[in-house]
């Protein structure tokens, strides 16, 4: 385990499974020796899939 973990601190910010599955770093390290003039933290958004958003809708109506 422990090698996966310096690995990941090492790494890059992004990159991908082998299906193409978007795979982000957000190991602190790496986000400060890579954007070090932004504090060390991600924030990303995720489009919601039309099933997703039907059943948020669903469950803000009855609410």
């Amino acid at each position: 385990m422990i090698g996966n973990l310096s690995l990941s601190h090492r790494g890059t910010l992004e990159g991908g499974t082998m299906s193409r599955i978007p795979v982000y770093n957000v190991a602190t390290p790496l986000l400060r020796r890579s954007i070090p003039e932004r504090p060390p933290y991600r924030i990303i958004e995720l489009a919601m899939s039309p099933e997703s958003a039907r059943v948020e809708q669903h469950a803000e109506s009855r609410a």
